[in-house]
């Protein structure tokens, strides 16, 4: 059947609707259907794009290094990627290319400062008040995702503090 649209195509979509007892058939190409919009378009996948991507992607993979494995403890990388926790002390420091965006995600940051009060805080240093407008936004971001807007607020009175200071 051909296409009742362009008239040149075969027909491959057909529809009947029926409203009020009176049925219309519809039978159209797949480019007619599409311009129509009465059918989605589909991307068409060239196989040989397919297939370079596919070896391209196993190439990268080939050339990501084999596990870490801690000298203290014998712990794989994957190891602790798949439970994430460490087995020694030296496995912070023989996995520390894959704890520092974690840590840093979790904390706010990577370097430690202690616990100081506000108060005792030296924000005399333009670092030390980056680092704790880093940390007051870090407080702020785990306060919103756990909704404790009270507390999000004070931090944000803190973190604008410190800036109109500056």
């Amino acid at each position: 059947m051909k296409c009742q649209k362009c008239k040149t195509n075969e027909a491959t979509y057909h529809t009947s609707i029926t409203i009020n007892g009176q049925t219309t058939e519809e039978h159209l190409c797949a480019e007619c259907a599409i311009a129509t919009g009465k059918m989605p378009h589909f991307k068409t996948i060239d196989v040989g794009e397919f297939f370079d991507s596919y070896v391209d992607n196993y190439k990268k993979a080939k050339s990501i290094p084999k596990a870490i494995i801690c000298p203290g403890c014998g712990m794989l990388s994957t190891d602790f990627l798949s439970t994430g926790f460490v087995g020694c002390s030296m496995c912070y420091k023989a996995f520390e290319n894959l704890l520092q965006p974690i840590i840093k995600n979790v904390q706010g940051r990577t370097k430690h400062i202690g616990k100081l009060a506000d108060k005792q805080f030296n924000l005399n240093s333009s670092n030390s008040k980056q680092e704790e407008i880093d940390r007051l936004n870090s407080l702020l971001k785990r306060a919103v995702a756990e909704e404790r807007y009270e507390d999000a607020a004070e931090y944000k009175r803190k973190i604008k503090e410190i800036n109109d200071k500056n």
